[in-house]
């Protein structure tokens, strides 16, 4: 199979666009352009797509810019039915195309439709599709040796691993041999997937300079959805940050721009997290009003990755406003759908949510039960700040039950045993700051347990540890502060250039308005 459509890039810049603009175009100006406008303006691109219909039908049906015309304009279809959340209709589109490509031998095509088909089964939940195809894609790019594909088919790979289990890149190797390539599209596509894998580990500061760094890149490049969701992904940070006000910018920045677009399931997803930040900002009403909005636009026949957090969100609601029977259920049905996607980090989730609903329904056992699924995940996991949660958890659920020490512990109670269980695993994390929280916590399973020196000292401990969470968060905000300072002024800077090199008649005409 050759790469015959190798000179088509996979996103298309602005250059690339300008360039069509202004060229007197044929067919193979039309489907370049209906490509590279497949996100940036989905209703020119399908406008494109008739246009070139006689140049179409003057061509012989089996000739190869025939086929390949075909198949690419398929592709386009795929893409905008995609994003207008018609998945069925693009599939179907997705594999004509593949077909067309694959019968004139069109290595470059094949991999296309494999990285927009990947697109559509991650929309419409099909996960396991989603990796296979991502990685066909690759084999099928390092085969016929486009590596630009190849890389960003990689990158895509690893933004759909969500488990944690390994390094699915060698990420310096890659954004090494990303600047040299420099190229946006690869560039935006290595940013989203580094900074989801940088959220997992909760090095949130670095993932939020990724993201904020690259979000032009996405722009750029075309890729709409991206940003959008760059956006929507910084917010995430802050709220981890604790910064609710920081979070409720950003994710009205992304709601913005899922809403100019009009792809009603990114409106969704991003009406979600405003519901999510509001309702940490104590706006329960208003975050009710916001998931149910969320809730008309993304929920579907499939479960989604957006109905999986959407559903979480509104457990986590219930359980803060004291419903916790209709809280364990929707954490059930977190669960389900976190087994149905394999995103084992909601499902941990999912579990602990539901021991905090159980525990406080008085079921005890049944939420010692889900309290150590959770902690079996993290465990599988290897992620150390997930366990620490449920360990606190199994913790008060021991305090409350009043249970008695494991076998072989030398604890007094089961909760300090399993408090100091959290304590040690925490020690053991780089730069992590045991939580006042759970110092407080410990004081309290020691007075439980009537040794009232180590409450004390665990007391102390815990506004120790207040202050200093206080400056560590301080400085993991103002860090994220400079970031976006530099990344504003480095765009500002850009569009400087960018006017200076429209040349003196455009800045004359400025100074005359």
């Amino acid at each position: 199979m050759t790469a015959t459509d190798r000179e088509l890039d996979f996103f298309g810049l602005e250059p690339d666009l300008r360039r069509l603009e202004k060229a007197s175009r044929g067919l193979r100006e039309n489907v370049a352009l209906a490509w590279y406008l497949r996100q940036r303006d989905p209703d020119r691109a399908l406008e494109l797509i008739l246009q070139s219909q006689p140049a179409l039908a003057a061509l012989a049906a089996t000739s190869p810019d025939a086929v390949r015309a075909h198949a690419r304009f398929a592709l386009v279809r795929a893409e905008v039915l995609r994003l207008r959340m018609r998945l069925a209709e693009a599939d179907a589109q997705v594999q004509a195309g593949r077909q067309g490509f694959e019968s004139v031998a069109d290595a470059v095509g094949v991999g296309d439709s494999l990285l927009i088909e990947q697109g559509v089964a991650g929309m419409g939940g099909d996960m396991a599709r989603r990796i296979r195809c991502n990685e066909e894609a690759a084999q099928v790019f390092k085969d016929c040796g486009d590596e630009l594909r190849w890389r960003t088919a990689r990158a895509y790979r690893a933004l759909a691993d969500n488990n944690l289990t390994a390094d699915t890149l060698d990420w310096d190797e890659a954004f090494a041999r990303a600047a040299q390539l420099d190229h946006p599209g690869l560039h935006a596509s290595l940013a989203r997937a580094r900074s989801w894998q940088c959220y997992l580990r909760g090095d949130l500061v670095a993932g939020t300079r990724l993201l904020m760094d690259h979000y032009e890149n996405a722009i750029a490049s075309g890729q709409i959805r991206t940003a959008i969701y760059m956006l929507l992904n910084v917010a995430d940070n802050y709220v981890a940050l604790g910064a609710f006000a920081d979070a409720l910018d950003w994710v009205e920045r992304g709601l913005a721009l899922a809403q100019q677009v009009g792809w009603t399931k990114d409106v969704g997803y991003a009406t979600m997290q405003l519901g999510d930040v509001l309702r940490r900002l104590g706006r329960k009403e208003a975050a009710r009003q916001m998931f149910d909005e969320a809730l008309a636009l993304v929920k579907g026949e499939q479960p989604t990755s957006e109905m999986l957090i959407l559903t979480s969100h509104i457990a986590d609601l219930l359980l803060h406003e004291g419903d916790h029977q209709a809280a364990l259920d929707k954490y059930r049905e977190v669960q389900t759908l976190a087994h149905k996607l394999d995103y084992g980090v909601h499902l941990e989730d999912a579990y602990r949510g539901q021991a905090l609903a159980l525990h406080r329904l008085g079921q005890t056992g049944l939420a010692q039960a889900a309290i150590e699924a959770s902690m079996a995940i993290s465990r599988s996991r290897k992620a150390a700040k997930p366990e620490i949660d449920s360990l606190r958890v199994l913790g008060q659920i021991a305090l409350g039950a009043g249970l008695p020490p494991p076998p072989g512990s030398h604890a007094p109670t089961a909760a300090v045993h399993y408090l100091e269980q959290a304590i040690a695993t925490a020690k053991t994390l780089e730069g992590y700051v045991v939580s006042s929280d759970l110092h407080h916590e410990m004081s309290l399973a020691y007075e439980a347990a009537g040794d009232l020196r180590r409450a004390l000292d665990h007391e102390r401990a815990a506004v120790a540890a207040s202050e200093l969470s206080q400056a560590k968060r301080a400085a993991d905000l103002a860090m994220s502060m400079e970031i976006r300072y530099q990344c504003d002024k480095a765009r500002a800077g850009a569009e400087i250039e960018r006017l200076r090199a429209e040349g003196p008649g455009l800045r004359t005409s400025s100074s005359q308005r």
